[in-house]
């Protein structure tokens, strides 16, 4: 169309260049405004996870599906819309819509975001005092976190998400429900993005069997698989060894070991059950 500047493909179009394939039913160019949008079962393949990949959460290329892309040419941003879903490796993103940006290696999802990652194994280590090894073992493979929030954003260059409001996260360790939860991730021993750390924070609560866990912030170690609970008034509920309260507390996820700390010049309180 002369008039309008735009080129309009129908019927199976393929467009590509140096990093991405995309397909769809339908695909159109403005000449003016430099914007590229595809309708209809669009399946992007990001063909490298180095040199300006978004994602780069493995050394496998990502793929995108979504209903609708839209691409901006300045900056360089694509934002995947009407459900969309992101995978790579062992990584996925579900949203309502994805964006992309290329200039700032940057990946935002918005509405009801539902994410997987890998969790890096645990480490075997021996407390001080000569007890029990603590953490899973070397070379174990732990279960992934799942996570849902209403936004996530992850820094591809930082290996850092954000995710919030309304956060839960889940795995065989436990869950994390709050306000707001960063996840660090490292790389694991095929390459690929493995989460190493979890921050909670605002109204935290970590739930493990039958302890519940409450405190203004929570961290998670993947490699010693253990939640610590720090901030406000940290308190564990446990059914069956009764409340515990402390300035920070820390349980480990492998021997079932709960230590707790008090300020210097206070008491720890702790509550027990007592059958009658």
């Amino acid at each position: 169309d002369r008039a309008s500047g735009e080129i309009t493909l129908t019927g199976h179009a393929t467009v590509s260049d140096s990093l991405t394939r995309t397909t769809a039913e339908a695909v159109s160019f403005d000449q003016h405004t430099g914007e590229f949008r595809a309708e209809g079962q669009v399946i992007t393949r990001y063909l490298s996870s180095g040199g300006g990949a978004v994602a780069n959460l493995a050394p496998q290329p990502a793929y995108i599906t979504a209903p609708h892309l839209t691409v901006a040419s300045a900056p360089a941003r694509a934002v995947y819309s009407g459900g969309a879903r992101l995978w790579q490796g062992e990584s996925v993103i579900e949203a309502g819509a994805i964006e992309l940006d290329r200039q700032t290696q940057t990946l935002k999802a918005t509405g009801g975001v539902h994410a997987v990652f890998p969790q890096s194994p645990g480490t075997a280590i021996t407390p001080a005092n000569g007890g029990k090894p603590l953490g899973i073992g070397v070379g174990s493979t732990p279960g992934p976190w799942r996570v849902r929030s209403e936004t996530l954003t992850y820094w591809s260059k930082q290996s850092r998400a954000l995710l919030e409001n309304d956060v839960v996260a889940e795995a065989r360790q436990g869950q994390i429900h709050s306000r707001q939860l960063e996840l660090f991730l490292g790389s694991g021993a095929g390459g690929g993005q493995q989460l190493v750390r979890a921050t909670a924070s605002g109204v935290v609560t970590v739930r493990q069997g039958e302890r519940r866990g409450t405190s203004e912030r929570a961290e998670y170690l993947a490699a010693e698989q253990k939640f610590v609970l720090s901030g406000g008034k940290p308190t564990l509920y446990d059914a069956f060894r009764g409340t515990v309260t402390g300035r920070q507390l820390t349980f480990f996820f492998a021997n079932d070991t709960i230590i707790v700390e008090s300020e210097e010049g206070s008491r720890t309180l702790t509550r027990f059950r007592v059958e009658k």
